[in-house]
C-alpha cells in the first residue's frame, strides 16, 4: 500500500464541476460577450483561477477573476457536494493508517470552506492551496512539500486527480499517479498521459496496491 495519498480537490473529491464551469462561463459572457468553448474549457480547467482568466482574456482578466469569485461564493453551498463514496474512502484510509494530503490550484479560502462544509478537514493534517506554493501544478513543488511534511518518500506516495495537471505534477515529482474517470475533461486525452491507475469510483482508491519499490 502507499503510505501517503495526495488528492486534488475540485473535480476529484469535491463535485464542483458544474458551478465552476458556470461561474467561468458567466464571467466570460459578462466581459467577453460569449460563452466559453469546449476547447477553452479543456485548456483552462485545473489551472489557478488567475491563469484561467488570463488565458481567456488579457484585457479583462482582473475583472473576470473578481466576478468569478463573487459568483462562485454566492452559489457554492447550494451547488457543491462530495462525490459519492469519498467520505467512506477517507475513513478507510484513516483506518489503514494511510496519510492524506491535498494539493489544489484552488484558493485557500475556498478550499478550507469546502473542507469545513462537509466535515472532512480532520482527514487532512496538511494541505496546500494555490497561495501556499510558488509554482502551481504541474510543477512538482507542492507534492515534494507534502511528502517532506509527512516524512514519506515520493516512492511511497500516490497523486490522485482529474486533470492533466495532476497527472503531470505526479510524474514530475516521481510519485505514482491515479486518474479519476469522473473527470469532466476529455478522458481519452488524459489516458494518453499514462497514469499508473484509473479508477471509476472513490472506493477503488482504497484498494490500490503499490506495484514497486
Amino acid at each position: 500500500m502507499y503510505k501517503l495519498i495526495i488528492f486534488d480537490f475540485d473535480g476529484t473529491i469535491m463535485d464542483t464541476n458544474d458551478i465552476i464551469k458556470e461561474s467561468l462561463n458567466e464571467a466570460s459572457k459578462k466581459f467577453r460577450n460569449c460563452d466559453i468553448s469546449s476547447e477553452e474549457y479543456e485548456l483552462i480547467l485545473g489551472k489557478p483561477l488567475g491563469q484561467q482568466m488570463l488565458d481567456l482574456s488579457e484585457t479583462h482578466h482582473e475583472g473576470m477573476t473578481e466576478f468569478y469569485r463573487q459568483y462562485y461564493r454566492a452559489n457554492q453551498e447550494a451547488r457543491t457536494k462530495l462525490f459519492d463514496g469519498v467520505h467512506d474512502l477517507l475513513e478507510t484510509l484513516r483506518n489503514k493508517g494511510i496519510k492524506c494530503g491535498i494539493l489544489t490550484n484552488k484558493g485557500r479560502n475556498g478550499l478550507e470552506k469546502g473542507l469545513r462544509q462537509y466535515h472532512i478537514e480532520g482527514y487532512f493534517e496538511y494541505y496546500l492551496s494555490a497561495q501556499d506554493v510558488t509554482n502551481a501544478k504541474p510543477n512538482p513543488e507542492g507534492i515534494h512539500k507534502i511528502c517532506a511534511y509527512y516524512g514519506i518518500r515520493e516512492a511511497d506516495t500516490l497523486m490522485v486527480g482529474d486533470s492533466g495537471h495532476d497527472i503531470e505534477a505526479g510524474k514530475n515529482a516521481g510519485v505514482a499517479t491515479c486518474l479519476v474517470s469522473w473527470t469532466v475533461l476529455n478522458l481519452s486525452k488524459l489516458k494518453s498521459l499514462n497514469p499508473d491507475y484509473i479508477v471509476n469510483h472513490p472506493s477503488a482508491i482504497g484498494f490500490i496496491k503499490k506495484t514497486s519499490n
